[in-house]
């Protein structure tokens, strides 16, 4: 590369090619990796003309120490697809330890603001939160005692209940720890834990006596996959209910299931706007719901449908490119399953052209 900075960074045909702030960049590219190597052959450098050859012993010691810092520099940190459920494991997700620390509400309301900034629990449904608050176990650790050290396998988030610790760093092994911040009641570390098969970037002691709540990640993911497992199958429960679907086959229906997405409305709240030009086509899952048309005379709204248990809504911009003329209100609290209609036709093709393959169904529909 450098050869080829060399080559290139001048004036002349190539130079002439180059934008002036690429050639700039470049060029102070090439002094960077200049004074790097310059630097690194100084350091690696060993034998020098004026010196004798180096003894085995201490040869070796430093080729041994030369292969660690090779290893830090190739170390890739693994995500959390490194880690994936096995079907031999999801039959055991059932028997996590449940151990109650308290009322599940005490703990959501203390760390209420915590659970809503870490993106792995602020998606959860209110029962996947409680199966997660339920597996928090406690700790008590005393004052002055490490809880982990840097560098030490990470596989725990911890909240902290009562008392306080701190957090130290050193930057290079034969470097001191240094202090780098205090955390309090209500504070959480060691958040990655859940996500990541990684190290410890911090080394953790107790300031005064600690009350830990903690979670380890094989149950984290034994909850949300399997809470993800049984999701799906209910999502294909709902989905071979509706007699609009019944023309997919198993595969499609399979990625179908990818696209799926689960909604909650209050009583109240417009599930399907008027005159929105949305292409979500909607199934009612539990609770009713009803459709109705807004006067512009301001006479009283139209009711025109009123919904059950698994049927359905919104499917005509599906087949028709119009706003809608209605809006769907919820009368109760509603779950509803949600299918895009742009990733359906990406995933599965044109709803129309699959109704087909029943010539009842397709009649029924397109009459619409």
């Amino acid at each position: 590369m450098i050869q080829w900075l060399q080559n290139y960074s001048g004036t002349g045909v190539h130079g002439e090619n180059l934008e002036r702030n690429e050639l700039e960049n470049l060029r102070k590219e090439l002094k960077f990796y200049r004074k790097k190597y310059e630097k690194e052959v100084k350091e690696m450098e060993i034998v020098s003309e004026d010196e004798e050859p180096l003894g085995q012993e201490e040869q070796k010691s430093i080729d041994d120490e030369m292969r660690k810092k090779q290893q830090k520099k190739k170390y890739k940190r693994p995500t959390i697809s490194d880690n994936v459920l096995f079907p031999e494991e999801i039959k055991n997700i059932s028997n996590y330890n449940q151990e109650q620390i308290g009322n599940n509400s005490e703990i959501y309301d203390k760390f209420k603001d915590k659970f809503q900034s870490l993106f792995f629990f602020k998606n959860l449904s209110q029962n996947e939160l409680n199966e997660i608050l339920s597996a928090f176990k406690t700790e008590e650790i005393e004052e002055g005692n490490t809880i982990f050290e840097q560098g030490e396998d990470a596989d725990k988030l911890y909240l902290i209940d009562k008392g306080e610790i701190t957090c130290w760093k050193t930057m290079r092994p034969e470097d001191p720890l240094t202090y780098i911040k205090t955390l309090k009641e209500g504070d959480s570390f060691g958040e990655l834990a859940l996500m990541y098969n990684y190290i410890r970037n911090y080394t953790i002691k107790a300031k005064t006596n600690v009350t830990l709540l903690s979670l380890d990640r094989q149950t984290y993911k034994n909850i949300c996959q399997g809470n993800i497992r049984r999701q799906r199958e209910y999502f294909k429960t709902v989905l071979k209910n509706v007699e609009i679907l019944q023309t997919l086959t198993q595969e499609e229906i399979s990625k179908v299931l990818d696209i799926t997405i689960e909604r909650i409305y209050k009583e109240g709240e417009e599930i399907i706007k008027q005159n929105a030009n949305e292409d979500d086509f909607v199934i009612l899952c539990e609770g009713k719901c009803h459709s109705e048309k807004i006067s512009d005379t301001g006479k009283a709204p139209q009711i025109l449908k009123e919904f059950e248990k698994y049927e359905f809504f919104g499917e005509v911009p599906w087949f028709k490119s119009e706003n809608r003329n209605y809006i769907v209100k919820a009368d109760s609290d509603c779950s509803v399953l949600v299918i895009s209609k742009t990733k359906f036709k990406r995933l599965v093709g044109i709803l129309e052209n699959i109704l087909k393959r029943k010539l009842e169904i397709y009649q029924k529909y397109m009459k619409k």
